[in-house]
């Protein structure tokens, strides 16, 4: 599964998902790492609108949010 990170404030999060649909086939999970919660949210909102269907979010250690997406 391919990782992508979000470390900075937008516009980051839209060059993240533009390069995960030209990076990831179809049927096909990545995962979106970010220390920052509200990118799980934004990536959820707009998932569908793109073609991807969020999979899961989830806390890990060290205050990361990990969004895991599946392309459409």
């Amino acid at each position: 599964m391919r990782t992508y990170r979000v470390d900075a404030p937008c516009p980051e999060l839209g060059r993240v998902l533009e390069r995960l649909i030209k990076e990831v086939g179809v049927g096909e999970a990545a995962a979106i790492r970010s220390k920052w919660r509200y990118i799980a949210n934004d990536v959820a909102n707009i998932a569908k609108m793109i073609g991807l269907d969020v999979i899961s979010i989830a806390d890990e250690a060290g205050d990361v949010v990990v969004t895991v997406v599946r392309r459409r």
